[in-house]
């Protein structure tokens, strides 16, 4: 549940960030493509039923995961209307994980309840707060370090020097990041280029955070053939004599 919330809920801003740019040249705002997105979903999941009777849970979430991860790394190279494809692809991918990823906590754990439902949906939650925000953190201020390191030596100039000076502690490790607060004492025109740079360094992230729905699929696939070995996966009934 963390990984498969850090990947679905701690994404969304950075898309609505990044289709910001693209949605404006159609004349929308970028938050109109989350409401896109939401729409694809809520239509989707009105009919997992009719999913669920074609294929197993399992099957489900593995591929959910595969074409979330696809939709990642389509986010993180695309351009123009392609980015809203993207998008469209990468909502597609996680219509379907957290109700599907609950649906199999209560199938195979009846006797749990309520209780069970609530514990793994806080797992997600709280991991998402916890972890999965210093993770993209981490990544973003990362890529945004190197991305500006790389744009200074390309064009010699020291916008990494002089922005790049914060130093932050996590749990992942020590990493530099932009201190906005000099940032905001700049030129309009150094800022403009230091979003440019953030929103390519998001993009980049978003590659990296691909890895974590591939992880998910590389586990699902596990749990088929581990379930094909005890003879197919079958939810647990709960008998009362």
């Amino acid at each position: 549940m963390v990984p498969l919330a850090t990947m679905e809920l701690g994404t969304d801003s950075w898309i609505s960030d990044l289709m910001t740019p693209e949605m404006q040249k159609m004349g929308f705002q970028g938050g109109w493509v989350l409401v896109f997105t939401a729409i694809i979903m809520t239509v989707l999941r009105m009919y997992s039923g009719a999913v669920v009777k074609l294929l197993s849970p399992l099957a489900i979430l593995s591929i959910s995961a595969l074409i979330s991860a696809i939709g990642l790394q389509l986010l993180s190279i695309s351009t123009g209307a392609y980015i809203l494809l993207a998008a469209v692809l990468y909502a597609l991918g996680k219509t379907y994980l957290w109700g599907t990823m609950l649906g199999v906590v209560s199938e195979r754990f009846p006797k749990g309840g309520a209780l069970a439902l609530n514990i793994t949906s806080a797992v997600g939650q709280l991991g998402v707060g916890i972890i999965g925000a210093v993770f993209l953190g981490f990544i973003q201020d990362g890529n945004m370090d190197k991305k500006l390191l790389e744009y200074d030596q390309q064009q010699g100039s020291s916008f990494h020097q002089k922005l790049v000076t914060l130093e932050k502690t996590s749990i992942f490790g020590n990493y530099s990041a932009i201190d906005y607060s000099l940032l905001s004492q700049e030129e309009e025109s150094t800022q403009a280029l230091v979003s440019a740079v953030e929103n390519q360094a998001k993009k980049s992230a978003l590659s990296t955070v691909s890895i974590l729905p591939m992880g998910l699929f590389i586990f699902f696939i596990f749990l088929i053939f581990y379930f094909n070995r005890k003879g197919g996966y079958k939810p647990v009934n709960i008998d009362t004599h």
